[in-house]
């Protein structure tokens, strides 16, 4: 199994979030020799944001394209879920709303942040993790 390991915290190795995600990811591995780990940092490595060519471009057909934090989820990593999210090939719409086309897959969320923001008053602030449990789901 392919694990796919998404850092996207501009404090690179001093982020506690990343230091987190790649002990568990590195677990996850040790655990099945057979995984192989792939690492994206989006801070070395960053994807150009959403711009009006680019998202005019996806309704053109496939022959025809052209190459081409607070209380959140990074802007990187915001601009990777705005890449990969496409309707028809991602997700599709149904009757109950938005399904997942992506399927044989486990995602697992590791962040960190300054505080408890998964239960009691400061849950409503907490906006990450319900968006990637949403796009990832």
């Amino acid at each position: 199994m392919s694990i796919l390991l998404i850092t996207s915290s501009p404090r690179g190795a001093a982020s506690h979030s990343t230091r987190i995600a790649t002990e568990f990811a590195e677990k996850l591995v040790a655990a099945d020799p057979s995984n192989t780990l792939v690492v994206r940092d989006l801070v070395a490595n960053p994807l150009p944001h959403i711009d009006a060519d680019y998202a005019s471009g996806i309704y053109v057909p496939a022959e025809a394209r052209t190459g081409f934090i607070n209380f959140n989820i990074s802007s990187t990593l915001k601009s990777w879920v705005d890449h990969i999210s496409r309707s028809g090939k991602s997700f599709s719409y149904g009757e109950n709303g938005p399904k997942g086309l992506v399927t044989g897959k486990k995602v697992y969320i590791v962040l960190a942040s300054g505080g408890i923001y998964s239960e009691g008053a400061a849950v409503q602030f907490d906006h990450a993790i319900p968006y990637l449990r949403g796009v990832l789901g």
